[in-house]
């Protein structure tokens, strides 16, 4: 469902009307802080009585009602409070010196000269398409200033054109007011975060059926102050962009800053194909980044952008559409003239771009390590969450009493002997307690990682699953069969249990995990067993509840338990529980090959590739545990396009690897970044001598994607598809058709990727797990539109499984009708044989004010709601 939305030109405001503005935006913001400060004190008042009740309560042993919601509240004034602390985050960013710009900084002096402002205090260098501005100080024209541009920008555009963008940012240096317009961002920045915080929290509830009064109170005045502040401060700093324009355009004529800014959508679309790891391995090549950006952009810039999603008037966007920006410049005559690469600006692009990259990667190595600390904190209030054993309470009543005894006897013996009472009695509480902690009875194995990999790798089905489990319990109950007491047969069926684990026989150890249950319900052996079994035999709610009885019981540290929540939550997909629980568990276990593969291979889940990389270097170095930890490490460098250390990896790696699946694809990726097709297309022939099975063309057509050699992997493509049902070919194949603006074939190939009916290819992912890449993708081919809103689709139950039965939607759409007919599309896509539902099957409301969306969106079926 297509409509094109006409959308209002809009221009620069005379004096009055912007003078009208400014005080709307400045009054606005007064009124949130105004709102916030009231709001605060009025729940400190609510919580000081919610206090007395406690207090009142408490006589009658009924404190225990309230304490809950005291509880509530007083963290909601805590992160409140915590939202108005705006914190700044990574700049992945360099600061050049001028000898390393020399034409950038010849151009500034001849622009502050022209505007008689000082030289800006430095310059930055970012790898975006970007340039940037940074004004700190009270008055016009008055403090530090920093000017920014990016690598892309400079590669994208004329060195006249990045003299206009330049001088766009220094026009706003000289006529913005800089303690006001801060004053304004600061402002709608705390406005934002707390209103999302709010949304966020009163969200969560919802979805759990449950309501929290308050906070949804404070949200509906929050949500509408933030509303109206991202509206006028939005506005106020469009003006700006106007003011800023038409400034450039006098110092350096209309033509340029028209030529820069009609450029500017095709280079952000040309530099979504350019993949992260591909520019790394550029940059460390001998020819260098420059030349072949340069020559990557020159070729997606000279041909047609697709201008739909920028044609909609946004009303909370800080700069003006570009029609609207072209359209208000003045009419002067002037000519681009030349068209030398901006990029010649830098003494030595290559070198810099060098420096650059490992500032990136210097920052985020800080970040990663942030990311740590983070991740220790939750895993020390998650272990809070444990409960105290029996076997402590001693120690507790230990603690209690000596502190009685202690703060009894203060008038009776000198106050140096309470004190002491009072210490040993808590270092003695402390010390039987910690005695008294939960101890492994049993170690859980720790399979080689290549055993691991080779398990959940391995596809291959079981023909009649229940009579397996029914001879598999008969063999276990005869194994235990002399021992009488329950408890010792439950231990003996854990030990064997974490025997077949320790084997990857993921049935055995499910099977013998619950006999365990049956007979000591309370056994951590069993449980943990049995959550890492049902983690693998993709059971994830019930891995999740054992896991949780586990955590409970042993607060999660020993060895064994911290080791198999590990293992459960990598089965499960959970990587960042799986990273926290990790990094524990390799602190145990310093050095352990598997620990540290896992912990790579979940960090790089997380995006997380230097993390990734030095601990899987960890395995390899001075020789690898395993090839499959060398391949693992080989994966990784691609990742990041260090394509030399790459190499060296591969040639390392014995003949016998090279009929390894693995091996060849790692091989072929390595020619595609080198942009070495002939190679690559010498390993695909020895793959298609041994026949390359469904999976590995998708894989092979992703690679050929991403060097953006579209006809062959559209080819690899369609190969997969002869084979069998692939729902993610399907997908690709909606891609490289949307890239040549075919949209309704696109349609079409994501429409049938959603089918459940069509039995799967081998290896193929289900329609389920790529739900929502289907749903990225059929919206992409729609147009903004700016009069949509938000609805959610309750859907019925019953029906197949893996489908959308007992789930709600977030659709957007100008009305409900149109909501039901977005709905009913991919409803129908999913099982195309059967009739349409009926509008007394499923139940579509409006969203709630805070989840409506604030600026133009794409209509149709956003995501699951819950």
């Amino acid at each position: 469902m297509r409509n094109e939305t006409v959308s209002p030109f809009e221009k620069p405001l005379s004096g009055s009307a912007k003078l009208l503005l400014v005080a709307g935006a400045a009054g606005t913001i007064v009124l949130f802080y105004i709102f916030i400060t009231l709001t605060i004190l009025c729940l400190l008042l609510w919580v000081g009585m919610e206090l007395i009740a406690i207090v009142a309560l408490a006589r009658f042993g009924m404190a225990g009602m309230i304490a809950k919601y005291v509880e509530r509240d007083i963290k909601l004034i805590g992160r409140l409070a915590r939202s108005l602390w705006l914190r700044s985050g990574a700049e992945f960013r360099l600061k050049l010196k001028p000898e390393e710009a020399p034409g950038i900084v010849a151009i500034l002096r001849k622009l502050c000269a022209k505007l008689q402002i000082p030289l800006p205090d430095d310059l930055f260098l970012a790898m975006n398409a970007g340039a940037w501005v940074e004004l700190r100080g009270l008055r016009q024209n008055f403090g530090k200033t920093n000017i920014g541009i990016g690598y892309d920008l400079l590669a994208g555009l004329s060195v006249r054109e990045v003299e206009a963008v330049l001088a766009h940012e220094l026009v706003h240096a000289k006529l913005i007011h800089r303690f006001f317009k801060n004053w304004l961002g600061a402002g709608l920045g705390r406005a934002a975060t707390v209103a999302n915080y709010l949304s966020a929290i009163v969200d969560a509830y919802r979805r759990e059926g449950m309501s929290f009064t308050i906070a949804e109170a404070i949200l509906r005045v929050a949500d509408l102050l933030t509303r109206w502040c991202a509206r006028l401060v939005s506005a106020y700093s469009r003006q700006d962009e106007f003011e800023a324009d038409h400034g450039a355009a006098e110092l350096c004529g209309t033509a340029p800053l028209r030529s820069a800014l009609q450029k500017l959508d095709s280079l952000h679309q040309a530099l979504e194909r350019l993949p992260w790891n591909e520019r790394m391995a550029q940059i460390q090549s001998e020819a260098g980044l420059s030349k072949w950006l340069v020559q990557e952009l020159a070729a997606k810039i000279a041909g047609p952008s697709d201008t739909r999603s920028s044609a909609v008037f946004n009303r909370y966007s800080t700069h003006p559409l570009t029609r609207d920006r072209i359209a208000a410049l003045p009419d002067d005559g002037s000519q681009s003239g030349e068209s030398t690469p901006g990029i010649s600006l830098l003494a030595d692009p290559d070198a810099v771009a060098l420096k650059l990259a490992g500032e990136i990667e210097r920052q985020l190595s800080v970040e990663e390590q942030k990311d740590v600390k983070q991740l220790r904190r939750w895993l020390r209030k998650l272990r809070r969450t444990g409960h105290i054993r029996p076997a402590q309470w001693p120690g507790v009543i230990l603690t209690v009493v000596g502190i009685g005894i202690g703060i009894g006897n203060l008038t009776s013996i000198p106050w140096y002997g309470s004190v002491a009472i009072f210490s040993a009695s808590i270092a003695a509480g402390w010390l039987l307690m910690r005695a008294m902690r939960y101890k492994d009875r049993l170690e859980l194995p720790r399979p080689a990682f290549a055993a691991l990999k080779a398990a959940w790798s391995d596809t291959t089905e079981i023909k009649d699953i229940k009579e397996t489990q029914k001879l598999l319990e008969k063999e276990l109950l005869q194994n235990v069969s002399t021992e009488l007491k329950p408890r010792k047969k439950a231990a003996a069926l854990a030990a064997e249990a974490y025997a077949a684990l320790g084997r990857c026989d993921y049935l055995s150890a499910h099977v013998a995990a619950r006999l365990c249950q049956n007979h000591n319900e309370k056994s951590v052996e069993g449980a943990l067993a049995l959550a890492v079994a049902s983690a693998a035999l993709h059971q994830p709610e019930q891995s999740e509840r054992l896991i949780n009885f586990v955590l409970k019981t042993t607060a999660l540290r020993t060895t064994s338990t911290v080791w198999g929540a590990a293992w459960a939550a990598t089965l499960m997909g959970s990587s960042m529980a799986a990273e926290a629980l990790l990094q524990e568990a390799v602190k145990k276990q310093p050095g352990d090959s598997t620990l540290l593969a896992l912990l790579a291979l979940n960090q790089s889940n997380r995006n997380k590739l230097l993390g990734a990389l030095t601990s899987i270097r960890l395995t390899c170095l001075p020789q690898p545990a395993s090839t499959e930890h060398a391949k693992l490490l080989i994966s990784l460098l691609l990742d990041r396009g260090d394509l030399r250390e790459a190499h060296v990896w591969l040639q390392q790696l014995d003949r016998k690897t090279r009929d390894d699946r693995e091996v060849q694809i790692a091989w072929i990726r390595l020619h595609l970044l080198q942009r070495q097709f002939a190679e690559a297309e010498q390993w695909i022939k020895e793959m298609e001598a041994l026949d390359i099975p469904g999976d590995l063309l998708i894989t092979i057509g992703r690679l050929y994607e991403n060097a953006r050699n579209d006809l062959k992997a559209t080819a690899f493509f369609d190969r997969a598809l002869v084979i069998g049902h692939y729902p993610e070919a399907r997908l690709a194949l909606a891609r490289q058709a949307a890239q040549t603006n075919e949209h309704d074939r696109a349609r079409e190939h994501i429409l049938a990727a959603l089918d459940i009916t069509k039995p799967l290819g081998k290896n193929a992912m289900a329609p389920m797990q790529i739900f929502q890449n289907a749903l990225w993708q059929l919206l992409s081919l729609e147009p903004m539109m700016a009069d949509c809103r938000a609805w959610i689709a309750d859907l019925p139950l019953g029906g197949k499984p893996g489908t959308l039965n007992r789930r709600s939607m977030m659709v957007y759409a100008r009305n409900e009708k149109e909501a039901e007919t977005y709905l009913q599309v991919i409803r129908q896509a999913m099982e195309p044989d059967k009739a349409p539902l009926s509008v007394s099957y499923y139940n579509i409301v409006s969203a709630p004010k805070d989840l409506q969306p604030l600026h133009p969106v794409k209509p149709g079926v956003q995501r699951i709601y819950h």
